[in-house]
């Protein structure tokens, strides 16, 4: 990839509602973040998420999220697929741009971020890096 950013993704406080529950079986639950991205990226985000909870607290999730701001100082928005999981004490996400999502001065954007977070409560925070190019 071209560039880095980087900074903090903080999410405000959300509770994953369950929509399919089975005795014995992990459950199913979606939910709708807002996130909140500072540093080389200005944003705010609207994501929904699908959480699958196991027995142990292991959490796989996924979901698309719209962000909406400034990168490098073009604004515009994109979408994010994120495809990480939550484990007891620790949280850790891939967010891939959407080929095509790019909006505005970010049109033609692609990369990929990463986070890794050990603050994983429904209003936690992260340190982001996000490789990207932009036409």
């Amino acid at each position: 990839m071209g560039k880095t950013a980087t900074g903090t993704m903080k999410w405000e406080p959300w509770q994953p509602q369950p929509y399919a529950v089975q005795d014995g079986g992990p459950v199913l639950s979606r939910g709708t973040v807002v996130n909140h991205y500072t540093g080389d990226l200005v944003a705010t985000g609207a994501l929904e998420c699908l959480v699958l909870t196991e027995a142990d607290g292991t959490s796989p999730f996924q979901g698309l999220e719209r962000v909406t701001g400034s990168l490098d100082g073009r604004q515009g928005s994109f979408v994010f697929r994120l495809d990480g999981v939550v484990r007891p004490g620790t949280a850790e996400a891939t967010l891939t741009v959407v080929p095509d999502s790019g909006t505005g001065d970010l049109k033609g954007l692609r990369g990929e971020a990463r986070y890794t977070s050990g603050n994983v409560g429904p209003d936690g925070h992260a340190e982001f890096t996000f490789e990207y190019e932009l036409d």
